[in-house]
């Protein structure tokens, strides 16, 4: 679906990418892994269109309808939870000509809030709500454009080990629902594991790759997965030394 070739990103005298080559098949869920620093958000904001790259090409197989999950909710706090997931449909309807009916647009976010089990929150103001509520209203707002491309960008960060852990199998269940190309951005390990197909280890220099590892994996992602002993062998692979 994705296709970066020599791709090279400059900050100031900085050479943050160089000579960056990747393929993202469509539908698979992959998995940024590495030291703060080392280009991981910058990669991915290149993909968005949210930052420019210096030279190479970044192409599409297909027109991308992106989602973009942010570190932050970024939910603003004047709008409802329904107000805020509308919110991408309602700027799309003004700024492109789409026509969305009102009554349309009201009832696809009340089902992607239903996706997330937050319909019963709908009314509520974002200072109301929890640091997961928060990230399930910010997921269910970039669901509502249905993309075929999602991007999290280190989602959990802020959550506690309880609500970390179900946002993580909520993500699972709505890519296997949707079957949209995902790719998420982390430090860490566990979460990798638990949510990618395929995960580059990147390096703390010019975002090289250090290893490109592909996952076939025969169980549904949910908390007993975490003990399964196929989740632990892709641990053990992940700490294993990388190559110099």
């Amino acid at each position: 679906m994705i296709e970066l070739s020599s791709v090279n990103k400059y900050y100031v005298s900085k050479h943050l990418i160089k000579d960056f080559n990747l393929k993202i098949p469509e539908g698979q869920f992959l998995g940024l892994l590495g030291p703060s620093g080392c280009g991981k958000t910058t990669l991915i904001r290149m993909i968005a269109g949210l930052e420019t790259y210096d030279s190479g090409n970044i192409t599409y197989s297909t027109p991308p309808e992106i989602g973009y999950v942010f570190q932050d909710a970024q939910l603003l706090p004047w709008l409802s939870v329904l107000e805020n997931v509308q919110l991408p449909l309602i700027l799309k309807r003004s700024s492109s000509g789409v026509k969305f009916k009102k009554s349309e647009i009201y009832q696809e976010a009340l089902e992607q809030l239903d996706q997330v089990n937050l319909s019963s929150s709908a009314n509520l103001f974002p200072q109301m709500l929890s640091g997961g509520m928060k990230m399930r209203v910010s997921l269910a707002r970039a669901l509502i454009q249905k993309p075929n491309l999602l991007i999290l960008d280190e989602p959990f960060s802020a959550l506690d080990e309880i609500h970390r852990f179900q946002l993580q199998e909520k993500i699972h269940q709505l890519w296997q629902i949707y079957k949209f190309t995902a790719i998420l951005v982390t430090h860490s390990n566990y979460e990798a594991a638990f949510l990618a197909d395929r995960i580059l280890q990147i390096g703390d220099q010019h975002g090289k790759i250090r290893r490109d590892l592909s996952f076939l994996v025969n169980e549904k992602r949910t908390s007993t997965y975490r003990e399964s002993q196929e989740f632990l062998n892709i641990l053990r692979i992940l700490r294993e030394e990388l190559p110099s």
